[in-house]
């Protein structure tokens, strides 16, 4: 997607984001089924601030659930975007 340490990531999301996934991973993308309302991919990406924006942007219905190191630099972001965006009265 972005510059970045290539690295396979597990996506979980809820079946609303069939589409998207398909959108950004191409139609071959296997989407595997966890139950009724979602699924998971395995997806080789770019690891980087971008990517983690993607999925952030994303919302509810999407999780980024590994490898470990993938989901901490996640926390770590959120964890920036916090501290810069936080509003103090």
């Amino acid at each position: 997607m972005y510059g970045g340490k290539e690295e396979w990531v597990r996506i979980e999301c809820d079946n609303s984001f069939a589409g998207v996934m398909i959108d950004r991973f191409g139609k071959d993308v296997s989407m595997i089924r966890l139950d009724d309302k979602r699924f998971v991919v395995n997806v080789e990406v770019a690891v980087s601030r971008q990517f983690l924006a993607w999925i952030i942007g994303l919302g509810e219905g999407v999780t980024l659930a590994g490898p470990d190191n993938v989901v901490e630099m996640m926390n770590t972001e959120i964890d920036r975007l916090i501290k810069q965006y936080k509003y103090d009265n």
